[in-house]
């Protein structure tokens, strides 16, 4: 993957799955920028990439104290459950426009279908609400009209998990 990435960038997700050893075999790139791959015996060889790590753990917990010196920014995401009300719409309307593109017809929502995806607490992150979406849509799909050029997602189209899961009403 190095040598594939070389002169740009690599990105590794789940970077918390790498133990101490792995994060150790890291140190020589990071240090040195030489890479010596699986089952080469001769002396390794130099490369020019940009690393990108992704973890949903704790970095403080999961990495060596030595690994995490080595990497100069760190930038923390804050998940989907911590993200203000503005922030869950945008996301939201940014993945019914995403579907809207992938299935070539306007999408009309109802504004219950975005209040119930943008009130839920979400046990996953970002993707879970993505996945809601890619559902409701599919479910609306399949109860409209090819040829029509609009599609309707109402609550009725939402995951069964969605539409049980409670949301605030305030009763005057």
């Amino acid at each position: 993957l190095f040598d594939q990435a070389d002169k740009g960038m690599l990105f590794l997700d789940e970077v918390h799955r790498l133990g101490a050893k792995g994060q150790e075999k890291l140190f020589e790139y990071l240090d040195n920028g030489v890479i010596s791959p699986l089952g080469e015996t001769k002396a390794g060889h130099k490369v020019t990439v940009r690393l990108v790590f992704a973890t949903t753990e704790n970095v403080q917990s999961n990495f060596l104290q030595t690994f995490i010196r080595r990497i100069p920014v760190q930038v923390e995401i804050p998940g989907i459950n911590e993200r203000t009300q503005f922030e869950r719409e945008s996301l939201a309307k940014l993945f019914f426009l995403n579907q809207s593109r992938r299935i070539g017809k306007d999408i009309k929502l109802s504004k219950q279908v975005l209040s119930i995806l943008t009130s839920q607490h979400y046990d996953s992150n970002v993707g879970q609400m993505k996945n809601y979406i890619t559902l409701a849509v599919a479910n609306a799909l399949a109860k409209v009209n090819e040829s029509s050029k609009n599609l309707l997602v109402d609550i009725g189209n939402l995951p069964n998990g969605v539409r049980m899961m409670p949301i605030a009403f305030v009763y005057a």
